[in-house]
């Protein structure tokens, strides 16, 4: 079972995106964020990156917390503005592998991360 649970801060202006996954067994899990055409990292070239920058735009994308030994990955997607159409963009994806239940959490905010993290800092959930 799947629930989700998308929380607004409107002072800061930062969304919350929680995913819990109840089940047994061993199971694949996979989070994507499907960024525009033209979305760019802003910040280092380490991992996934952590801030984006669609013109003028600044946003962050930070996992929060993640099973142990998840993975995230920035790759090269397709996007499609009409019928007919396709334009090259960008996906972040995170990734694990491991018996349920687990929770992913992210968080997305303006102006990129100001958690007061290390965009690599990710809390590791059982």
């Amino acid at each position: 079972m799947h629930r989700r649970i998308v929380l607004l801060n409107k002072k800061t202006r930062r969304f919350v995106i929680e995913d819990r996954l109840e089940g047994r067994g061993r199971h694949r899990i996979e989070w994507f964020f499907h960024l525009g055409p033209r979305c760019a990292p802003a910040g280092p070239d380490t991992g996934p990156p952590a801030r984006f920058r669609a013109g003028a735009v600044e946003f962050g994308l930070l996992p929060l917390a993640l099973p142990k030994g998840a993975r995230g990955f920035l790759e090269e997607d397709l996007f499609s503005p009409g019928y007919g159409r396709v334009e090259r963009s960008r996906v972040v994806r995170f990734e694990w592998t491991g018996d349920l239940p687990a929770m992913g959490r992210f968080a997305v905010e303006p102006g990129g991360p100001r958690s007061g993290r290390a965009p690599g800092a990710v809390e590791e959930v059982p």
